[in-house]
């Protein structure tokens, strides 16, 4: 089905970016930029604080995913939320989650509403899990009472082959439709995806293969309907640029923020391969413009006739 391009961040992940590379990252026009709090951890204030000049020189605001404990939860939140008052970017999204089961309790989604109002609000309060969408399905009542329902995605748990990680990707639509069926009308969002369960780096992240695999990645979330994703991190080995410089998928990025910037709205039309095995596919409309990008995630040549285009 056709429908919006997500809105497309980035994870900061473990490693801010270099002030003398915030301009090449700007180039990527991130909708976000993810940090990960830990209230419990001494130097989390200096972390945000960060977060906020990277996201004040990409120009644009913050999605902060904080891991509250629960028996400090109404401290910890207090605390947040006196921070967010001070905050130098602007505040996209808060994700609330358990520190212990990094999944998102009733109890805790009312608590970070409440503590989180007035100058600390941010336009969505998400949760979910931070963890596998196994963990999001057992424990449903996570999707309740929040804007923005998220689980994390990587692609190989149990095996590591690029065919798995492109064979994956169909899992993206029965997620969805399962999430749907317990959380309403909610959004439903994709955050952090890295091709290994983190802290892991995978090599073929600097590689065409994550270029290509991250094409088929945005044309399957869009056709399943989720509306967000937060991508791998700024910088590094699991990130879209390495020593200032865009590797592969950091180039993709750079061309469909050209895209979004070239017109009013960008959509994903339906542009599927007869064997999403062997080819990956993302049409892209914007404006007049109609743009296929086609990659072949297989160690051999393949041929692709392109038919249904109207000229």
């Amino acid at each position: 089905r056709d429908g919006p391009l997500p809105r497309l961040g980035l994870g900061l992940g473990g490693v801010a970016p270099a002030s003398d590379s915030i301009p090449r990252l700007r180039t990527l026009a991130p909708a976000h930029l993810r940090v990960d709090i830990r209230p419990s951890e001494d130097t989390w204030r200096e972390t945000l604080a960060r977060a906020c000049e990277v996201a004040r020189g990409c120009r644009t605001g913050l999605e902060v995913a904080a891991f509250v404990p629960a028996e400090t939860r109404g401290r910890d939140l207090t605390a947040l939320a006196d921070a967010a008052r001070d905050l130098t970017a602007p505040l996209d999204a808060w994700l609330v989650f358990d520190a212990e089961t990094r999944t998102t309790t009733p109890e805790l989604a009312a608590s970070a509403r409440e503590s989180f109002a007035g100058p600390a609000a941010a336009p969505t309060l998400g949760g979910g899990t931070d963890g596998f969408f196994a963990e999001l399905n057992r424990e449903r009542a996570a999707a309740r009472d929040v804007d923005l329902v998220c689980l994390s995605l990587n692609p190989q748990v149990h095996a590591f082959d690029d065919a798995t990680l492109v064979e994956n990707l169909s899992s993206l639509a029965a997620m969805a439709a399962t999430a749907r069926s317990f959380s309403g009308n909610a959004p439903l969002a994709l955050s952090p995806v890295t091709l290994l369960p983190r802290p892991g780096r995978d090599p073929r992240q600097r590689t065409l293969f994550a270029a290509g695999w991250t094409l088929g990645l945005i044309a399957s979330a869009a056709e399943a309907g989720f509306g967000r994703l937060t991508l791998f991190e700024t910088d590094g080995a699991g990130g879209v640029m390495e020593e200032g410089e865009l590797v592969p998928v950091g180039h993709v990025l750079a061309e469909l923020a050209a895209l979004a910037a070239s017109a009013p709205e960008v959509r994903v039309v339906a542009a599927w391969p007869s064997d999403r095995s062997r080819c990956l596919t993302l049409g892209v409309q914007a404006g007049s413009l109609l743009r296929l990008y086609v990659f072949n995630p297989t160690p051999r040549p393949l041929e692709v006739v392109v038919a249904g285009l109207a000229a």
